[in-house]
């Protein structure tokens, strides 16, 4: 990290021009438990630095991942580019499952016995009604044979008069019989 962004213009002449810019090591994002104590086998992150100014680190950074642990933060931006901002990680504590309770059976009550109904005479059956014949309705029937004559009947296609096949095979003609007069004349 740099301690200025631009480095002041001064008027040139025939001198030697000399200003001194100090770079300064950048602060880290470092692990550690709720104790406060640095989490070990886990490295500490330095900060990037800003690339648009150098005097300034990347706001937002985020924090290392520790296998099993819980970071406080998901990201750091340091107030102090040049200060360790220490990452408090907690290990989350197991949920242990309640042990379920055997439900005691109930005594099966005893069932009761259903009343006997008393029998219903039946109804005497009144005499059915006479049904009226009804008159069927008149079928049309159409004969078989012109069915069967369309169905033998093929659909006719191809017999127009095409010009265009016409054309097509007269200029083939002539192509094949100007090539075999060319061919005839170099055997001469």
């Amino acid at each position: 990290m740099a301690d200025k962004a631009n480095v002041p213009v001064k008027e040139t002449g025939q001198q030697n021009l000399e200003d001194t810019v100090t770079y300064n090591k950048v602060g880290n994002i470092v692990p550690v438990d709720p104790n406060g104590n640095p989490i070990p086998n886990v490295p500490a992150v330095p900060y990037t630095n800003d690339p648009t100014d150098p005097t300034k680190v990347v706001p937002n950074e985020p924090v290392p991942s520790v296998p099993g642990m819980t970071p406080s933060v998901p990201t750091v931006t340091p107030t102090h580019p040049t200060v360790d901002t220490p990452v408090v990680y907690t290990t989350p504590t197991p949920v242990t499952p309640e042990t379920p309770v055997t439900p005691q059976p109930d005594e099966p009550a005893t069932p009761e016995t259903p009343a006997t109904p008393e029998p219903v005479q039946p109804a005497t059956p009144q005499a059915p009604a006479t049904p009226q014949a009804e008159t069927p309705a008149p079928v049309k029937t159409e004969s078989a044979a012109p069915a069967k004559q369309k169905a033998k009947k093929l659909p006719q296609t191809g017999n127009e008069n095409n010009s265009a096949a016409a054309l097509g095979l007269a200029a083939l003609g002539l192509t094949g019989l100007l090539a075999a007069g060319k061919k005839r004349r170099k055997e001469d």
